[in-house]
């Protein structure tokens, strides 16, 4: 199963005209209804014209509003039976939030996406990892887990070493931008300069039409809890993050003898240095 419809619907919505979010926020609070919602009674509901419904749903990857609504009624037909959100303490509404985040994280990015960024990573000479703010935090621990397989992998954290990463970037590298919003200047910069090196790009994000994802070549897509853009540091947009990109390294890590011995070395040497200085 893929993306849901309405985490498709979240995923474009802050790059949406005013009439298409009018449209945006009535599908998302009527999916349940949409069995009975004729093109023309949306139209009158929101006050958009067909045409702009229409060019909606085809931002959405449909070719039709029937397309579309055959989607959705097929998804609230194979969704019936799912877990309700618990009324429970904190611990409980957490619970269910990381395990359904990751849930719609693995279904939205599909395992052939995966194993092509993953054989990307195995051609690079360098792969940097992009990321500012809580996404910084993020990229930093991806370089780390690449590292101790033995690929030259970096994390870039800082605007200014964005910016020279970038310059000396060369075809043979690989650069992995993490932004939930996808629209931080300081990575668009970088990015923008690694693409017309023609290093390729991996962006991994929660907005597939922000200035980030049109310049991938690979988009890995975390589905945003709300519509808008409202902020990225929460555990909400982190947990995910984490899950995609330990899912590629568990990827590349896989048949790999050479990655897993050394991944060993370095284990063996840390824990031995550990245990020299207590």
């Amino acid at each position: 199963m893929g993306m849901s419809i309405d985490n498709q619907i979240k995923t474009i919505f802050p790059y949406l005209t005013k009439t298409e979010k009018r449209i945006a926020y009535y599908l998302s609070d009527n999916l349940k209804t949409m069995e009975h919602l004729s093109l023309e009674s949306l139209s009158k509901s929101v006050g958009a014209g067909e045409a702009s419904i229409v060019r909606f749903v085809r931002k959405l990857g449909y070719d039709s509003w029937n397309a579309f609504k055959d989607a959705v009624i097929r998804e609230l037909h194979a969704t019936e039976e799912e877990e309700t959100e618990p009324e429970g303490d904190i611990f409980d509404r957490l619970e269910y939030e990381a395990i359904s985040m990751i849930k719609e994280t693995h279904s939205a990015n599909s395992e052939s996406l995966l194993q092509s960024v993953v054989e990307e990573i195995r051609k690079a000479t360098r792969v940097y990892f992009y990321g500012m703010g809580t996404s910084g935090i993020v990229a930093t621990m991806a370089a780390h887990r690449f590292f101790r397989m033995g690929l030259e992998a970096h994390a870039v954290t800082d605007a200014h070493m964005m910016e020279m990463t970038a310059e000396l970037a060369k075809k043979t590298d690989l650069f992995v931008a993490v932004s939930f919003s996808g629209a931080v200047v300081e990575v668009i910069r970088g990015i923008e300069r690694a693409k017309e090196k023609n290093a390729k790009i991996v962006v991994i994000t929660s907005f597939k039409l922000s200035p980030l994802a049109t310049m991938a070549d690979y988009i890995i897509t975390i589905p945003p809890r709300s519509l808008e853009i409202l902020r990225g540091a929460g555990a909400e947009n982190v947990i995910p993050q984490m899950f995609i990109l330990e899912e590629l390294y568990l990827y590349y890590r896989q048949n790999n003898k050479e990655a897993y011995s050394s991944e060993e070395r370095v284990a063996l040497s840390v824990s031995g240095h550990q245990t020299q200085t207590r």
